[in-house]
């Protein structure tokens, strides 16, 4: 093979787009199925919509489900190397109530969840 084949063919090949993991039903997807939560450099964690903060991060998917279960499992400790403060797991749950309270979506396409 010349070496413009090789070229040619590098061009031609696509990007697969980096998956992100929700750290609570372990659902996998693009950057845009997730919200990301962060841990500043200062040591404080919070919601990060646009996922462009600084710091330590983790995904969770767009409902209270993931949210409450990665919170109450302790997986935000774990994911984000901290441990929560109060005024920290206060922050979460006020971002927390403003999320649709539908199921996980990985939770719905387990078998036996199908709908009847």
């Amino acid at each position: 093979m010349s070496a413009a084949t090789r070229l040619t063919d590098k061009t031609t090949t696509a990007r697969r787009a980096p998956l992100r993991t929700c750290i609570s039903c372990r659902l996998q997807g693009s950057k845009r199925d997730f919200i990301r939560i962060v841990r500043t450099p200062e040591g404080a964690v919070r919601a990060d919509p646009g996922g462009k903060g600084h710091g330590r991060g983790a995904y969770l998917g767009p409902v209270q489900h993931c949210w409450r279960e990665a919170l109450d499992q302790q997986r935000l400790n774990h994911a984000l190397r901290t441990t929560l403060s109060d005024s920290d797991r206060q922050q979460i749950e006020a971002f927390i109530a403003g999320l649709p309270q539908d199921p996980c979506p990985n939770q719905t396409s387990l078998p036996g969840n199908e709908a009847p």
